[in-house]
């Protein structure tokens, strides 16, 4: 787990899949989640409501399917999604 880390900028990487639940948690410290112009597949995590500092999420331009998660809304530094 990386619960220290700040930034997760993996923009155009051609990375694929689902993106990991377990890849976040509410002892994380992110601020920067950037996914934008990936091949990612599946639902957005509900797990990425729990991460509370999140300021910065971007996950245009992926194959991502199904509802946003209602506990997105905990996410209230959030000003760029």
């Amino acid at each position: 787990m990386l619960h220290h880390t700040r930034h997760f900028h993996f923009g155009a990487n051609k990375l694929s899949g689902n993106i990991p639940p377990q890849l976040f948690s509410s002892d994380m410290s992110v601020i920067h989640v950037l996914f934008e112009g990936n091949k990612f597949t599946g639902n957005v995590p509900s797990t990425l409501g729990l991460v509370q500092g999140l300021e910065v999420l971007r996950l245009d331009g992926n194959y991502l399917s199904g509802f946003v998660p209602t506990n997105i809304n905990n996410l209230t530094n959030l000003r760029d999604l």
